[in-house]
């Protein structure tokens, strides 16, 4: 449609009272950006037309950013949340079984462990401890644990990774590096 539009009005010197009625129709709501990109006119051209009518446009009131900035802070809580989520699913992971396929080839054999091995529970822990700093500066907080003004839900987080995965993966190593004493 618009380049329908577009091609009429440009076979005459300027452009018709219809074209740029819906051209500053959408400049209304999306922005001049958005008006020129659809109609394939000049934002600059789009800006000229809606001060020359005494339009505005929404798109860049401050109403308007005051809304993307509600919504931006109520998906970022969304985000922090789904990273707690997930740093208490890799800290569930540390105790929960394993499988590991040795050998190589096209048969390799299934191995069961009681505990994912060493270098997994390594990459969860570092996973984890990611997963937290990211949290923190997302809240605004001090990353380095001397550092005060900690939210309480990930001081306890990062306690409990701490209290699980170094003792785990000491086991671990432990036991992997002594396999005859289990």
């Amino acid at each position: 449609m618009a380049n329908r539009w577009h091609n009429v009005c440009m076979g005459r010197r300027g452009y018709s009272a219809e074209f740029k009625a819906e051209v500053l129709a959408v400049y209304e709501t999306e922005g001049p950006s958005e008006a020129g990109r659809r109609f394939g006119i000049s934002r600059f051209l789009v800006g000229d037309w809606a001060a020359a009518a005494g339009k505005s446009t929404t798109a860049n009131s401050k109403a308007s950013f005051a809304d993307a900035n509600l919504a931006n802070q109520a998906r970022r809580e969304r985000i922090r949340s789904k990273m707690l989520l997930r740093v208490e699913e890799m800290l569930d992971r540390l105790k929960e079984p394993s499988v590991q396929y040795v050998g190589n080839g096209a048969h390799p054999i299934e191995v069961q462990l009681p505990h994912p091995p060493a270098n997994v529970c390594k990459d969860l822990a570092l996973a984890c401890a990611i997963l937290l700093d990211k949290y923190r500066l997302e809240k605004g907080e001090p990353t380095e644990r001397w550092e005060a003004n900690s939210d309480e839900v990930s001081r306890k987080l990062e306690d409990k990774l701490i209290g699980l995965v170094v003792p785990t993966a000491e086991a671990i190593t432990k036991a992997a590096s002594h396999p005859d004493s289990s």
